[in-house]
């Protein structure tokens, strides 16, 4: 889901300036002339007139002038203070551009989080690799754990110094990574996308499940393990799945926990 949006300025409860209005006074800046204008932005003479008609009877100030010479002589120019008010919708554009992002990474935080409840609801296990650790890393207040799995490909998790602590980890010690299936991104390996999580693995997909509201593609690693995502209907018709794909599984290292087996 995206939040979209137009900006639209209001005066005297009427719309005053929006998209095409803005476009036809830029054009009038560039050529000088209003039938040159109209033409640049595919309307008729008589409709390009009407709006400049109506945008100077609701602006405070005229916008536009007109010098004498009927629709092909005489010329056509924006006042100071129009071309003032088209560099501040620009800005005022670009501000709401940014909002709606904000907007957006809201909206996608409230999909994820249902999405993950879904999920929870349907696959209790998570994804579980074995390997051991071969590298620890402290970055401030967080710990980069890279560990070596079966086959030699190497996984990152990312702990906090409390979780850290509380596993203490050791150079070539056992562990689990556990991933949740719903956090995990298919890639196709001739896609060429590329995305910044720090993991990324490859197989084959052995079996597709279209679960309800989920699909749930089970893939197996070079390894021989196993990993299960979960993905939307839409991005399976998207990717165009089938069994026996190769395919790339991608998550990022803040994802992943940590495990170790119990000392009696």
């Amino acid at each position: 889901m995206k939040v979209l949006g137009m900006l639209w300025l209001h005066r005297r409860g009427q719309n005053f300036l929006g998209p095409k209005r803005l476009e036809l006074l830029e054009k009038i800046q560039e050529y000088g002339s209003l039938s040159r204008a109209a033409n640049a932005v595919g309307m008729s003479y008589k409709a390009a007139w009407d709006m400049i008609d109506k945008l100077n009877q609701l602006s405070p100030l005229p916008l536009v002038l007109s010098s004498r010479g009927g629709k092909e002589k005489g010329g056509t120019q924006l006042t100071a203070f129009a071309q003032q008010l088209v560099a501040e919708f620009r800005t005022l554009e670009e501000e709401h551009q940014q909002y709606l992002v904000q907007l957006s990474q809201r909206l996608a935080q409230f999909e994820h989080l249902a999405l993950s409840h879904a999920a929870s609801s349907q696959v209790s296990e998570q994804n579980q690799l074995c390997g051991k650790v071969t590298q620890i890393t402290q970055q401030e207040q967080w710990f980069m754990v890279s560990i070596g799995l079966q086959d030699g490909s190497m996984l990152t998790a990312l702990l906090t110094q409390q979780a850290a602590q509380e596993l203490n980890l050791q150079l070539g010690q056992l562990v689990y990574a556990l991933i949740p299936s719903v956090l995990i991104l298919l890639l196709l390996p001739q896609s060429g996308v590329q995305v910044s999580y720090d993991n990324q693995l490859s197989g084959d997909i052995i079996e597709i499940n279209p679960y309800q509201p989920l699909t749930q593609v089970i893939v197996e690693l070079s390894s021989g393990e196993l990993l299960t995502a979960l993905i939307s209907f839409d991005s399976l018709e998207a990717l165009q799945l089938q069994t026996q794909m190769p395919i790339r599984v991608a998550f990022d290292a803040s994802h992943v926990t940590l495990a170790v087996t119990a000392v009696l």
